[in-house]
């Protein structure tokens, strides 16, 4: 049995990337990463670890020396590769999304990172056999709670067998780890692409390096061209009453598969693999 636990990054006002990252492994592995999650918070006296938070000095370390805030955030990392069996993703470019969609609340971005991750996690649990489903749990914060009720609206429709989506829960990022773990990975795709589209020379962080040796179940950087393809298959299935997932070109970000994104064109950003 495995289980996903999934949480979004760049869901700020402003932010120029949204994301959705899924961290799957087995109840073995994730009782393991609770284990010695909730050790390391013990030794440096911290009820939950937040990424951001700790890679910018705000929340919780506020006042902490960054040396201590990066080793902190290395042994975490450290800590999610060894435990965890497979990474999902998926990226909203928003400037290409507003020149495409009316959505001044921003609320679809979640729900196409949402259903990117569906589309990857039904992938896997595909390649477990024909009666296989792997249960996901969200956080149950605002921005969650949406990408929450866009698969509650799938099991509504009976998709859920389609997606491979076994039972569907909310659980408090602030208690759970595995969630606070699928918090680091959000953010460092958040990370990888917000740096890119600010047209950074930075170089990839040493630790998203680490967690791309997870193995990669794939992802998809949503930009102009992509978000077309998306854009047409949903008038079509309006047209023809067709449901199921709209076929867009897979990327896979690991060690091996890098992503650069290119200066917009009319379309926006396109991205070419490694």
């Amino acid at each position: 049995m495995l289980s996903v636990y999934l949480d979004e990054s760049g869901t700020h006002r402003g932010s120029r990337v949204c994301v959705m990252g899924g961290l799957v492994a087995s109840p073995k592995q994730w009782a393991r990463l609770t284990r010695d999650w909730q050790k390391i918070l013990q030794d440096v006296n911290l009820t939950d670890f937040h990424a951001a938070d700790c890679a910018n000095g705000g929340g919780a370390f506020l006042g902490w020396e960054k040396s201590d805030r990066d080793k902190l955030f290395i042994r975490f990392v450290d800590l999610t590769k060894r435990a965890v069996s497979y990474r999902v993703w998926t990226a909203v470019v928003m400037d290409d999304y507003h020149s495409i969609f009316n959505d001044a609340k921003e609320k679809f971005p979640y729900s196409l990172c949402a259903l990117g991750c569906a589309s990857r996690l039904r992938w896997l649990a595909m390649r477990r056999g024909a009666d296989f489903a792997i249960p996901y749990v969200f956080d149950q914060g605002e921005k969650g709670k949406w990408a929450f009720a866009v698969f509650n609206r799938i099991l509504a429709k009976r998709n859920g067998d389609m997606f491979r989506m076994g039972a569907l829960s909310k659980g408090d990022r602030l208690k759970i780890p595995p969630l606070q773990a699928a918090d680091l990975h959000a953010y460092e795709v958040y990370r990888y692409f917000a740096d890119q589209l600010a047209q950074s020379d930075r170089a990839i962080r040493g630790s998203f390096n680490e967690l791309l040796t997870i193995a990669d179940g794939g992802g998809y950087i949503l930009t102009g061209d992509k978000l077309e393809i998306i854009t047409n298959g949903v008038i079509r299935q309006k047209l023809d009453g067709s449901e199921g997932p709209i076929k867009i070109p897979v990327d896979h970000l690991d060690q091996e598969h890098g992503i650069k994104l290119t200066p917009p064109s009319p379309l926006g950003f396109k991205n070419l693999a490694d």
